[in-house]
């Protein structure tokens, strides 16, 4: 995939439902159960989640907390530098319209 197709792919997902509300929430490292509350309902999420982690953005790692261990989600370098200037837009465009 050549980068503007990449680049539209991204900004297809996270128009998507939930996802830049996944995007924002994962600025910090989160739990499956922080996260339901983001989107209708769970198979909407896992889906997200799968194409978030396609595009490098977000990871999926397993904390061994407990004895079946716990899964984590958390953001990429890639995604926290996307997050960055996504945030940086939102509050230039919180400017451009008051």
């Amino acid at each position: 995939m050549d980068n503007d197709q990449n680049f539209k792919e991204v900004l297809k997902v996270l128009s998507k439902s939930g996802g830049y509300e996944i995007l924002k929430a994962l600025k910090n490292e989160k739990r499956w159960s922080l996260l339901e509350g983001l989107v209708k309902d769970k198979r909407t999420l896992s889906f997200r989640l799968k194409e978030l982690k396609r595009l490098g953005i977000v990871e999926i790692k397993k904390v061994e907390d407990t004895p079946k261990g716990t899964t984590v989600y958390s953001l990429t370098p890639f995604g926290k530098k996307l997050l960055k200037v996504l945030e940086n837009l939102e509050e230039e465009y919180d400017t451009i319209i008051q």
